[in-house]
Formats: C-alpha cells, sequence, structure tokens
C-alpha cells in the first residue's frame, strides 16, 4: 500500500512539474533574467576557479577547464540533491498535512528543480566544448546512461533521507557538514594526480565515482569501470533501503514534520 500510493505521485507529472515552477520562480521573484542567475554564479566560479588555478597548469588548461566544469557541474546536482533531500518533506509540510497528495508528488518536485538548475549549468558547458572545439567521438554518447543514474540515485537520496531527517532533526546539520568537507575531499578543483601517492584514497570516495561516469568519456575519452560498479551497486542498495523506508514508515512521515 504505500509503495502503491507514494509512487502514484509521479504519475501526476504535470502537478509536480509545475510546483517545480512555481519553486523557481519564487526564488527568482522579479527578478529581471531569472533562473539565468544560475548560469551566471556557476560561470564566475568556474571562471576565477580556472583562472587562478589555470595558470599553473600551462598546456593542461584546456584539459582542466574542462575537468571543472564538468566535474563542479555535477556537483551541484548532487549536492542540491543530498541537501535539499533532507528537508523535502519538512518543507512541504502544509501541503502534506492539508492535502492528499501522494508524498512521491513532493519528491519529484524537488528532483525536477534540481534538473532545471542542472540545466542551466549543463548549457554552460556545452557552450565550453564548443569553443574549445571538443572531439571525443561516440564515447560521449555514455554519459547519457550516467545521466540516468544520477537522476536514479536523486530520487531513492530524497526518498531516504526525506524519511531519515524528519524523524531526526539533527540529521540534516550532520549532512551538510559532510558535503562541505566532501568538497574538498573530491577531485573538483584538482586532478587526483596532483595529490600524488595520496590519489588512491579518491577510490574510497564515492562521490569521485559519480563525477567520473559524466567527466571521464568527456575529458578523458574512457570509461571508468570501476565508477560504473560502484555507481551501480550504490544505487541498487540505495534504492532497497528506499522501499524499505517507504513500506516500514511511510504512515509516520506525517506525524514526524
Amino acid at each position: 500500500m504505500g509503495l502503491t500510493s507514494f509512487f502514484s505521485g509521479f504519475a501526476n507529472r504535470p502537478l509536480w512539474w509545475r510546483l517545480a515552477w512555481a519553486d523557481m520562480n519564487q526564488i527568482y521573484r522579479r527578478s529581471l533574467i531569472g533562473i539565468f542567475w544560475i548560469s551566471i554564479s556557476f560561470v564566475m566560479f568556474i571562471g576565477v576557479k580556472i583562472y587562478i588555478f589555470g595558470s599553473f597548469l600551462g598546456d593542461e588548461l584546456r584539459m582542466y577547464s574542462l575537468w571543472v566544469t564538468i566535474g563542479y557541474a555535477v556537483w551541484t546536482f548532487i549536492t542540491h540533491s543530498i541537501t535539499d533531500g533532507c528537508t523535502v518533506f519538512v518543507s512541504s509540510r502544509s501541503w502534506i498535512l492539508g492535502t492528499n497528495l501522494s508524498l512521491g508528488t513532493f519528491v519529484a518536485q524537488n528532483v525536477m528543480r534540481h534538473l532545471i538548475g542542472f540545466f542551466m549549468v549543463i548549457i554552460i558547458s556545452v557552450i565550453l566544448l564548443i569553443y574549445l572545439r571538443y572531439e571525443q567521438g561516440w564515447i560521449t554518447l555514455t554519459i547519457i546512461p550516467g545521466f540516468f543514474f544520477l537522476i536514479l540515485n536523486s530520487i531513492w537520496v530524497h526518498i531516504v533521507l526525506g524519511i531519515l531527517c524528519a524523524r531526526f532533526r539533527d540529521l540534516l546539520h550532520l549532512v551538510r557538514a559532510i558535503m562541505h568537507v566532501m568538497f574538498f575531499l573530491t577531485p573538483i578543483l584538482y586532478l587526483p594526480k596532483q595529490l600524488g601517492p595520496k590519489a588512491v584514497i579518491m577510490n574510497y570516495n564515492p562521490f569521485t565515482h559519480y563525477l567520473a561516469i559524466i567527466r571521464e568519456p568527456i575529458v578523458n575519452g574512457r570509461i571508468s569501470e570501476l565508477a560504473w560498479q560502484v555507481v551501480i551497486a550504490i544505487t541498487i542498495a540505495g534504492w532497497l533501503l528506499a522501499i524499505y523506508l517507504i513500506k516500514t514508515r511511510y504512515r509516520n512521515i506525517a506525524f514526524w514534520i
């Protein structure tokens, strides 16, 4: 019953689509350029990083520009999915208590909102690829299933963290603190080889592998088998946990928020 009720919310596409756009309109209300501020802030951030750190790389500047741009684009989607996933139900408290909408509606709404923002930074990435006359051939197509897995993971993360953080409010602050640290432990702004022997620790960082399934085909023209193995394993484990929590805790969420 819990699973059917929860995932029925995903079928109501017109509703969660409108809710996602309503969120974006509210955030950029009365702004002249609206959601394009997402692209502008992204350009400013990566522009400064490339200018500062790229000056030390010489001939590798082109590769580093792609590395930072793609890496930070994927990271923004990941970190927003995780931190906002913690409050997906708490922030929708009035809707949940005042209507009989499926809780899955609010997960779909949040994920869609993050995808809109992700699309705005992907535009910048594509422009950079065109400017640098990027050519990697057919292997670039492997990023398509990569994007699919990012979305799959975003959904289960919203479900798991949304339920757990509704029950344990301190977990939200712990997750945010961890994500601040993981930003520096994940090879977003630097190359693993710059760490020397310490680069091996990157293999134990799951975020490294999520970035790799998108970034490696574009930047290095190869597919990371290890990254895909880790991502698929985490995806399966995450969805099993999400389904378990929906089955056992679905009815408790309204009382916890």
